[in-house]
């Protein structure tokens, strides 16, 4: 029993070998650091200043389809409005302060069959932007759609008196 006592509790001393290697401290911090990145871009991406939703309510058309695969499915719609929302506020509001712009609390993405390019808003500052299907139709969707989504934005951002301004003026400042 005394014996017991006079064992030492690790069995094995401690070696250079038993500390962890060089590459795993490195995969280790590199894990960290791309959480730590993932972290930063999501935050980045919520705090775009409005809620956007994408729908495609063309079903299992072709042009339905595509918009599903390229735009939709990897939040490529979103990006697309973003961006179009970041060249019309550089363009309409680049001298004003933030609390001079055009209130938008959400913004929706709707793909139909039957649609007119239309923006149609609610008392909420809440937008829908309509996109025809046939904008995906054809070798320079991309381009299409992104053109699409800047008249839209173009539309909800500027100050239309509540849709009192005139269509003909208004459209002549989407188109500028």
């Amino acid at each position: 029993e005394d014996g017991d006592l006079l064992r030492p509790l690790v069995s094995h001393p401690a070696t250079a070998a038993s500390f962890p290697s060089s590459s795993t401290i490195v995969s280790r911090i590199s894990f960290v650091l791309f959480i730590g990145a993932v972290s930063v871009w999501a935050n980045h991406e919520s705090s775009k200043g409005f809620a956007v939703k994408v729908i495609n309510e063309a079903g299992d058309t072709a042009a339905g389809k595509r918009f599903r695969l390229f735009y939709e499915a990897n939040d490529e719609a979103v990006r697309t409005l973003f961006r179009a929302t970041a060249i019309v506020d550089g363009i309409l509001y680049s001298d004003l302060d933030s609390r001079d712009r055009k209130p938008v609390s959400a913004v929706t993405l709707k793909l139909k069959d039957d649609a007119a390019d239309v923006v149609e808003s609610d008392l909420n500052d809440g937008f829908v932007i309509n996109l025809r299907t046939s904008i995906l139709e054809g070798e320079r969707s991309d381009r299409a759609l992104l053109s699409a989504v800047l008249r839209g934005v173009s539309r909800i951002r500027l100050w239309d008196g509540r849709g009192r301004a005139p269509r003909t003026l208004v459209a002549g400042i989407v188109e500028y």
